[in-house]
């Protein structure tokens, strides 16, 4: 991809975001876009065929770069057996390091689309993504197969609630993005996955 491509692939994704800060990706227009994105109509059709291509296209790239990352960041849990609970605070320090490294360079992008004016589809495809890692990971750090989670419903029930906690603290992020650092984020993710609520609450409270 060349410059001209790169640069112009930029602006039109500025006009996206600057739109949906303004109304939901329902009501936005192609039109609307390419007037945020200052460019020409010419320039907008010589790339994409409208909103919905274009759009397909920046969550596709948002999806190829998420499992990568995550792939990359489970290798740092292929010597872990049985993780204790210590162990796994630790562990979140460095096991979504290129995740959130993506995700704090694709920031802007990421909290329209998962915003309420957003694409809930691409929610959808991020929690299925996340499913998908928990998975992955369970064996390393709980010592349960992807064989014995099938067995029973509870294993699915705490999979979603692990899923939603993780996907949850990453939306908050990136709504208060401003004011909470990556090594904020790393140190919930590990308190998240080893404590309850209700001991995480008892503890601010202390």
């Amino acid at each position: 991809m060349d410059v001209r491509t790169i640069n112009t692939r930029q602006r039109i994704l500025t006009g996206l975001i600057r739109t949906l800060s303004k109304r939901k990706l329902s009501e936005c227009r192609t039109i609307d876009i390419i007037q945020q994105a200052e460019i020409s109509k010419k320039t907008f059709y010589n790339y994409f065929r409208n909103k919905e291509d274009f759009i397909h296209q920046v969550e596709e790239d948002i999806l190829t770069n998420l499992k990568s990352s995550l792939r990359r960041d489970r290798q740092i849990l292929t010597s872990t057996h049985h993780a204790t609970a210590q162990e796994i605070v630790h562990l979140a320090g460095s096991a979504f390091d290129e995740t959130l490294k993506y995700c704090d360079e694709h920031k802007d992008e990421l909290a329209v689309l998962l915003s309420n004016n957003g694409d809930i589809n691409l929610y959808h495809a991020i929690v299925n993504l996340a499913n998908e890692e928990f998975v992955a990971r369970a064996p390393y750090l709980f010592g349960i197969t992807p064989a014995k989670m099938k067995e029973s419903f509870l294993y699915h029930f705490f999979q979603t609630l692990y899923v939603d906690e993780i996907i949850n603290l990453l939306i908050f992020w990136l709504n208060h993005r401003d004011t909470m650092s990556v090594d904020n984020v790393k140190y919930l993710a590990g308190l998240i996955q080893t404590k309850s609520t209700m001991q995480l609450m008892k503890s601010l409270a202390d």
